[in-house]
């Protein structure tokens, strides 16, 4: 996978491949001689298909489209990271993957003769495809740049600097959910860690606590097991005001009495709970009832 990570850097290095309107623009030439290749010569496209009609066929370079706009074109009105785009195509072929059992035609448009196990077939092999770009993007993702450290600088920094990259490293791909990180000296010694955040899938409920305490959850442990002497750790959660303003949703506190009685090492995920056996409700000092 490195390799290949590799290979396509140094092909966007040859081809100046430098900023994501160029990547935009490069997905829309190839889409185009695709469609171009499935108007003049359909089988060379869609060769397994039953019906290698030009129909068929751009029905296809439709379909591939439709991934790359939801990829790789700049968001509009909202910052989205490709890093987030690939997680939520995975989150849709996994979800498809169920409707796909009654109705084959929504994941495979190119032939009509689809059966339903093939096509929730397809929906399966995409989500695990996107959900492994997922997992290896997280890799190389950048820290937030008001946070990042190189090798070199973090065996330098001094312990406030280290204990707020260590922090930002768990919201790789997701600069637009730090608000602030501070860390400040605590009163009986040691370090105070105050993580700010702002939010905005509150407008869905059923994926808000889930999302949220998975990544408060990683917060806590990254810094709790960072080596250096965190007395209290505070996750605070904002969302966008009617005024324009930012509004307190959800803040959580631990201290470092109670997260000496976690296992950060045994993790215990579930569908439902945040791992860690961390039950966040048990430290949470502010819940926006308005939001609820």
């Amino acid at each position: 996978m490195i390799s290949i990570l590799a290979a396509i850097e140094y092909l966007s290095s040859r081809i100046s491949l430098t900023t994501s309107e160029d990547v935009s623009l490069f997905f829309i030439f190839v889409w185009s001689i695709l469609t171009l290749v499935c108007l003049i010569y359909p089988p060379a496209v869609i060769f397994w298909s039953g019906e290698k009609t030009r129909k068929r066929a751009l029905s296809f370079s439709v379909f591939i489209f439709s991934l790359f706009t939801l990829c790789a074109l700049p968001a509009t009105g909202v910052a989205v990271s490709p890093y987030d785009r690939i997680g939520n195509l995975y989150m849709l072929f996994l979800i498809l993957a169920f409707p796909a059992l009654i109705f084959p035609w929504i994941v495979t448009p190119w032939s009509s003769r689809t059966p339903r196990k093939w096509a929730a077939g397809v929906c399966a092999l995409l989500a695990i495809l996107f959900l492994s770009t997922y997992t290896y993007m997280e890799r190389y993702e950048p820290v937030d740049p008001r946070y990042a450290l190189t090798e070199v600088e973090f065996e330098s920094a001094g312990p406030e600097r280290q204990i707020m990259f260590v922090a930002a490293s768990e919201l790789r791909g997701r600069m637009t959910a730090i608000k602030d990180i501070y860390v400040t000296g605590h009163p009986s010694g040691g370090y105070t860690v105050k993580v700010s955040l702002d939010e905005d899938s509150y407008e869905i409920p059923f994926l808000q606590d889930f999302t949220l305490s998975d990544t408060m959850t990683n917060i806590y442990k990254a810094v709790y097991t960072s080596g250096h002497d965190v007395r209290e750790a505070r996750v605070s959660v904002y969302i966008p005001s009617p005024d324009g303003g930012d509004e307190l949703l959800w803040e959580t506190a631990i201290e470092k009495s109670d997260a000496g009685s976690i296992d950060w090492k045994e993790q215990y995920p579930t569908c439902s709970e945040p791992q860690y056996g961390l039950d966040l409700d048990e430290y949470t000092v502010y819940r926006n009832e308005k939001m609820e």
